[in-house]
């Protein structure tokens, strides 16, 4: 690069860095009203109904794409991921506080975590969500949602996918999950049979049929299950839910 195009470069480095990393609240948004806010008015961001604005999150992201593009720079990846999923899509309904879609019964959502082991350096992901309990179709445009937003990472890069799906295994959700390269890993350990209810409602002593696991934990890439349980314990004579766990120690990693 030239002289000039170095400076540009610098600056264009140091106005996201400012902007991403002091002035951007969790949700991705940074602006209030045309203006960048310092840490000592971030309160703003919250209190002031013009704000975060999403057309300047919207040029953000643009600005990141291209950064990303340039320098090969995972954070400008990070940053757009968060601020597409957390900002822009959430203002698609911004009148209607937990608003849904496909005829869902109630709002739904999907919480995920990017970790890193501190023993390996191994990055995977884990999303824990629970689908709708009355639509079939709530649950399929649900889980489509989860399986689009997912298939940004690679094929082999380790993402963990739990919670209540109100499917069981032969579910149209499920069926859709396993064929998107997920695999279960209760299955992993104990294959392909019904292992019973897991939803029991408090009362499980009342369940007169077998009934059917609609809690998974689903793996994709490298990671693996090394073994998995249904918890049924009872502390003090109290169950802790109105569902059995599900619990799995997995392997994460290609070795």
């Amino acid at each position: 690069l030239d002289k000039t195009a170095t400076t540009y470069k610098k600056a264009a480095e140091n106005f996201w860095t400012d902007v991403a990393q002091n002035r951007t609240v969790c949700i991705g948004g940074n602006s209030v009203a045309e203006h960048f806010l310092s840490k000592g008015n971030s309160n703003r961001y919250i209190d002031q109904a013009e704000g975060p604005e999403s057309c300047n999150s919207n040029n953000m992201l643009k600005m990141s794409e291209m950064m990303a593009d340039r320098t090969g720079d995972a954070k400008y990846v990070d940053f757009y991921e968060n601020t597409m999923y957390n900002h822009i899509l959430s203002t698609q309904d911004p009148v209607t506080g937990g608003s849904s879609s496909w005829d869902s019964a109630r709002a739904r959502h999907t919480n995920w975590l990017r970790l890193r082991d501190k023993v390996t350096g191994e990055v995977f992901r884990v999303l824990s969500t629970h689908l709708d309990h009355i639509s079939e179709a709530a649950r399929q445009g649900q889980a489509k949602f989860i399986l689009h937003e997912a298939a940004q990472y690679a094929d082999d890069f380790p993402q963990i996918l739990c919670g209540d799906f109100n499917s069981g295994i032969e579910g149209v959700a499920i069926r859709g999950i396993k064929a998107a390269g997920w695999h279960d890993m209760w299955e992993d350990v104990h294959g392909e049979v019904e292992y019973g209810f897991t939803a029991h409602g408090f009362q499980p002593e009342n369940r007169k049929k077998p009934g059917r696991r609609i809690d998974f934990i689903f793996g994709r890439g490298h990671v693996g299950a090394v073994s998995a349980e249904v918890v049924t314990d009872r502390p003090k004579g109290i169950l802790p839910s109105d569902h059995y766990f599900i619990c799995a120690e997995v392997k994460i990693g290609g070795d």
